[in-house]
């Protein structure tokens, strides 16, 4: 036996066969989706608990999917280009290949530490509904 074929044979194999590889693909493409289902849904239940009055809800909940489209636009248009510009070039970190991920994390951290600053009534549904029991008002009495 010698020492390629000592141990570890099914890890070796399914790297060989790429069974590994698209195992923890789809695992991980699969993790992705479910994150991403409960951001959206999460940042939609705080927009819409943030509406002064429920005639507000429509006019927030739109500007918000303009915002999502601009930043789906805009987002990759400038990561692309500050990758393609950063393996162009030779400087050192963090102008180097990492800039797109560097640029990236600022504005998530602008992002977290605004969002640090939500108050506790926006986690409470709140609109439409009464001030005392926070029961839904009847619009059509």
């Amino acid at each position: 036996m010698n020492g390629d074929q000592h141990g570890f044979g099914i890890i070796k194999f399914l790297l060989q066969g790429g069974y590994l590889f698209w195992a923890l693909l789809v695992a991980e493409l699969y993790l992705l989706m479910h994150a991403d289902a409960f951001a959206w849904t999460s940042m939609f239940i705080l927009v819409s608990n943030a509406a002064p009055r429920k005639d507000y809800l429509g006019y927030i909940n739109g500007l918000l999917n303009q915002v999502i489209g601009i930043t789906y636009m805009v987002g990759p248009l400038v990561s692309g280009y500050l990758w393609s510009w950063s393996i162009k070039h030779a400087f050192p970190y963090p102008f180097n290949s990492h800039l797109a991920w560097v640029a990236s994390s600022i504005p998530f951290l602008i992002g977290w530490y605004i969002s640090l600053g939500i108050p506790e009534s926006v986690n409470v549904f709140a609109s439409g509904c009464d001030e005392q029991n926070h029961s839904v008002s009847d619009d059509n009495e």
